[in-house]
């Protein structure tokens, strides 16, 4: 891994720094680093993907996860001397309830995250699958805990039409502490009283299990040494169903 580094960092300097006919300035403040690493299973099969950005370096940098170097999808300049780039990754070798470290190696130093967990994935116990909203019922969620996780976030989307085909949207993302697994929204938020007459609709449920900084609640990110920011990881369920009007059976399923 070292060695590939270095290697990499050759390159990097000779072809971005030459090609562009720019020379080497000093960047006296540290580059900004936002990473998501997702772990994801789609018709049965896993998938770790990870996405980073780094605003601010002098050079192109090298990112990696753990032992998992990330491509170089794009980059651009910003300001005086200074780069902005973006890296993915698909397929990675990082399993669920394994431990991961970011790392952007830079030609004046490596930033790197702290040593956090990769979540397993949570599993929605209802609604289950194919079930139904009736109007004016509350939609009742729940899932199974998982370990070793800093927080849930739930987003809920609702779209149905009513009356004379008037449109209802409702789409919310709510953070629960590690020791929630169930969530409530009252059927008069879904339903308000000027709805009377639902025709047809659908909505749909995402569960993600997360650890590192909870992005725009906390004020202080998790990457030290050469640059700031942060880096977390995180791990989604989801779930659709149906909105009908009031019939023989009410609640969601």
């Amino acid at each position: 891994m070292t060695r590939n580094c270095l290697i990499l960092i050759a390159a990097t300097i000779v072809l971005f720094a030459g090609a562009a006919c720019r020379p080497a300035g000093t960047n006296y403040g540290l580059s900004t680093i936002i990473g998501t690493l997702t772990h994801t299973v789609t018709a049965g099969r896993e998938s770790t993907a990870a996405t980073v950005t780094v605003t601010g370096s002098k050079l192109i940098p090298v990112v990696a996860i753990s032992r998992d170097t990330l491509a170089l999808m794009s980059y651009d300049v910003s300001g005086e001397y200074l780069w902005n780039s973006t890296w993915r990754g698909a397929h990675l070798g990082i399993l669920p309830d394994s431990y991961c470290v970011l790392h952007v190696y830079q030609s004046d130093g490596e930033a790197h995250s702290g040593r956090q967990v990769l979540p397993a994935q949570p599993t929605i116990i209802s609604p289950d699958s194919g079930a139904t909203l009736t109007q004016n019922s509350d939609f009742n969620a729940s899932w199974d805990s998982v370990g070793n996780i800093d927080r849930y976030e739930v987003n809920v989307h609702l779209s149905y039409t009513y009356n004379d085909f008037q449109h209802f949207l409702l789409d919310t993302t709510i953070t629960l502490p590690e020791t929630s697994f169930t969530l409530t929204i009252p059927a008069g938020r879904i339903f308000p009283p000027d709805v009377d007459s639902v025709n047809s609709g659908a909505g749909s449920i995402t569960v993600t299990a997360e650890t590192g900084p909870n992005l725009g609640k906390e004020l202080n990110g998790n990457i030290s040494g050469n640059g700031i920011g942060y880096f977390w990881t995180r791990s989604s369920d989801y779930r659709s169903f149906n909105i009908r009007p009031p019939g023989p059976t009410t609640g969601t399923k």
